[in-house]
């Protein structure tokens, strides 16, 4: 009887661990994946730019103010686009090697490796694309959706 309870104290120990690793990695990071159903308490975006990378912290948010602090964790320079549309993000459409800007709520141009930048931005209920929109980026899949509402 000793040995299954010692199991099960092991077992919920991993399970507890396993648990706070996951919550970890929902905080953000360059390899952390956004919460996919998480509304945002505060207006406070954080994106990670790898190549062809872009990660927010959360993918909904309530209208309004919401600041997005921009990090470069690549190795080549990138850039943040806001742009609000009824598209999917993936299906915006082209311009040569860039996406269309139609609908431009905010930019934070092209900035190098390792900075970190922010930007402010009204946002009103609705559909957004994030996306990285220097030439070839979107196409490698640099973008995410943005809810707001």
């Amino acid at each position: 009887m000793g040995i299954r309870i010692e199991a099960r104290r092991v077992r919920a120990g991993a399970l507890a661990a396993a648990a706070a690793l996951g919550v970890l990695a929902g905080a953000g990071g360059a390899g952390a994946a956004p919460a996919r159903d998480a509304t945002a308490s505060a207006a406070r975006i954080k994106v990670v730019l790898t190549e062809w990378k872009l990660v927010p912290s959360v993918v909904r948010v309530s209208p309004g103010r919401t600041t997005f602090v921009v990090r470069n964790m690549g190795k080549i320079p990138h850039e943040l686009v806001i742009v609000r549309t009824g598209r999917h993000h993936h299906a915006l459409p082209m311009a040569g090697s860039q996406a269309s800007e139609a609908g431009l709520m905010g930019e934070i141009e092209e900035f190098v490796p390792g900075q970190t930048r922010r930007l402010v931005v009204k946002l009103a209920p609705g559909r957004y694309v994030l996306l990285c929109n220097l030439p070839g980026h979107y196409m490698a899949g640099q973008y995410a959706a943005l809810r707001v509402g």
